[in-house]
């Protein structure tokens, strides 16, 4: 099902991030990984335009919570216009996320774009920060192998090529999370993505 996209600022190169500030380093980290994923600097616009963003975005990271069958996105045609055009006029560069789950709502069946590249599947969170089992516990090196995920592949977006390959990793998950080493691992509602980076969205 598609259910919606995700606006993630987009960096070209680390120069400009703070060190010594620790989310911008917690970015770094994300940049240097290569991982291109669904967890990131997302929704950058929702602090400086709360007036704008914040009840629409208040209902979806609620219903991603307490809905099972509903992923946190952004699916409405004109919240994602306004997400456009202010991220435009403050001159941010910045990634869509086009997102497909097996959960059944939001619905974005009307969402059209000139471009679609395939970036791979994702295991994570449903929102609103989106955190990955993929980019914590597989592109952290020292995470990987004191979990034991060393066997596992990603491709050069740093994620699972094939649904069946991020199976495999969400089911050797579980048995992780039942074994002595559980007690490293983030417990919640992980879900698959399938992801796709868009371009030219036709609204």
């Amino acid at each position: 099902m598609v259910n919606g996209v995700v606006f993630q600022k987009k960096y070209i190169n680390n120069n400009n991030l703070i060190t010594n500030n620790n989310y911008q380093k917690y970015i770094k980290r994300i940049f240097d990984s290569g991982y291109k994923g669904i967890e990131g600097d997302n929704w950058y616009l929702n602090s400086d335009y709360s007036e704008i963003f914040d009840d629409f975005f208040d209902y979806i990271d609620e219903e991603s919570f307490y809905n099972d069958d509903f992923t946190g996105v952004l699916y409405d045609d004109k919240m994602i216009q306004k997400y456009i055009d202010i991220s435009k006029k403050e001159s941010i560069e910045y990634r869509i996320l086009l997102c497909e789950t097996k959960r059944n709502k939001p619905q974005a069946l009307n969402l059209k774009w000139k471009r679609k590249i395939f970036l791979g599947y994702d295991y994570a969170y449903p929102g609103p920060d989106y955190y990955s089992a993929v980019f914590e516990d597989i592109c952290i090196e020292d995470r990987k192998i004191n979990l034991g995920f060393t066997n596992f592949k990603l491709n050069n977006n740093k994620l699972f090529e094939t649904y069946d390959l991020v199976n495999r990793f969400a089911i050797e998950r579980e048995k992780v999370l039942k074994s002595d080493n559980g007690q490293y691992l983030e417990k919640g509602k992980f879900i698959i993505y399938k992801l796709y980076e868009v371009e030219d969205l036709i609204l």
